[in-house]
């Protein structure tokens, strides 16, 4: 039983420090893109159209 413990809690413990230090380095690109006075990059890009509309995307005819 108290070798399931342990790796039960070695487990939680490295899940936390992995999540720790994925939001620190995404906290880190917020606060250097504020900083630049840019818009961010997934702002400043187009929305992708979920389908193709084949009346729309249809090639002219000549």
């Amino acid at each position: 039983m108290a070798d399931n413990t342990f790796w039960i809690a070695a487990l939680t413990g490295g899940t936390a420090v992995l999540a720790s230090w994925v939001t620190s380095r995404g906290n880190t690109r917020a606060a250097r893109s504020a900083r630049s006075g840019r818009p961010s990059r997934s702002s400043s890009t187009p929305r992708r159209r979920p389908f193709a509309n084949p009346l729309r995307d249809a090639p002219d005819e000549a």
